[in-house]
């Protein structure tokens, strides 16, 4: 957990929230980059490499957010090739969604305060 999981930066975040706000915000974060996930999936299959390059875009800003430091890295290299047209990326898509629902696994079992 901890190499998919910057805790510290987490934690810091975490502490400038109250506690309603930052449940709703882990909510949402879970949500969307679920949802998110599903849809990358979708267009893997139709080779949409400009609709991927947009949801890595929004998974890398929200990721690095919450201190998910390897998801955020890793969605901001698929957002540059996928921006640039490189087809090779659609061959990295499974391991890149078991790495994010791994950090979001992981982020869900965060407790919410330290």
């Amino acid at each position: 957990m901890s190499q998919l999981i910057n805790q510290q930066h987490y934690f810091e975040f975490a502490g400038e929230l109250d506690a309603e706000t930052l449940t709703m915000l882990r909510d949402l974060f879970l949500q969307e980059n679920g949802e998110y996930c599903d849809r990358i999936a979708d267009l893997t299959k139709l080779g949409a490499l400009k609709e991927i390059g947009a949801i890595m875009h929004s998974l890398k800003s929200s990721a690095a957010t919450f201190g998910c430091s390897t998801l955020a890295e890793r969605s901001a290299d698929l957002e540059m090739r996928a921006k640039a047209d490189d087809e090779s990326i659609l061959g990295e898509m499974d391991d890149f969604l078991q790495l994010a629902r791994a950090t979001f696994d992981a982020f869900a079992n965060l407790p919410a305060a330290a």
